[in-house]
């Protein structure tokens, strides 16, 4: 049949359908770079909101709750066969808000060992704490502060021995945090077992380093795991000192 020329006949050039084909594919680039730009601006702001929070965490001075030294020497006493170490002493009236409440307290708990130790398998070590004044303190603290009678204040109250439960006033000392950093013993490598000393794969070698006033120290490369551990430990009385951990502690 011949066509109607009034007829619009299929043409692959047709000017409605070209247009539309070019404006999607032009729309689509500045969607595709939108989204890019979207996701590079989402992972800045998480990378430096992390390095500011590092930041904070590290510049940020360690508070510890103040000890009230009067109403702790008024209502604890030290008793080293305990494990706590502390015992609980009949608490005068001034402490309580009324006689029924002093009454009761001190006939609960007078004479009585004060305080608690836990082993928390979070962290993995034994917590001791003791509840007094409507507070809640660190039960190394507490013995520390009533062995010594001062308040150890911004100061780290260390564990000689490493050992969290033994609360024995011998074992406690006040020691700046930088210093009990320096023998903690939870920074273990796993492919040697001592903190500052790994294995280097590309080298075949063992590594070893250190610490000291924030700055890391390189102490060389060993072929025999021991020389390394030896060079650590070293470094460790001569950085450390008595803070070191092959001094105060026991075990590698």
């Amino acid at each position: 049949m011949p066509k109607n020329p009034h007829q619009p006949q299929p043409c692959d050039h047709h000017p409605h359908r070209n247009k539309r084909h070019h404006g999607n594919a032009s729309e689509a680039k500045p969607q595709k770079f939108l989204l890019f730009h979207t996701r590079v601006s989402q992972w800045l702001l998480f990378n430096c909101a992390t390095r500011l929070y590092v930041l904070l965490c590290l510049t940020m001075k360690r508070s510890h709750k103040p000890i009230p030294m009067k109403l702790l020497q008024e209502s604890l006493v030290l008793d080293e066969s305990l494990p706590t170490c502390l015992r609980w002493k009949t608490r005068p009236a001034s402490h309580f808000q009324d006689d029924r409440r002093f009454r009761q307290a001190n006939s609960r708990c007078a004479g009585k060992p004060a305080g608690t130790i836990a082993y928390s398998a979070k962290e993995k070590r034994h917590l001791g704490s003791i509840y007094f004044g409507g507070k809640e303190y660190s039960l190394s603290r507490i013995v520390f502060a009533l062995a010594n009678g001062y308040d150890p204040g911004s100061k780290d109250v260390d564990h000689i021995d490493g050992d969290r439960g033994n609360n024995n006033p011998s074992n406690l000392r006040a020691i700046t945090h930088a210093q009990n950093c320096m023998n903690r013993n939870h920074n273990r490598n796993p492919s040697s077992g001592v903190s500052g000393v790994y294995w280097l794969e590309s080298s075949r070698r063992w590594i070893a380093n250190i610490k000291a006033n924030g700055k890391p120290i390189y102490l060389g490369c060993f072929k025999e795991k021991e020389d390394a551990i030896t060079a650590r430990r070293e470094a460790e009385v001569k950085y450390h000192g008595e803070y070191a951990l092959s001094v105060s502690r026991v075990g590698p």
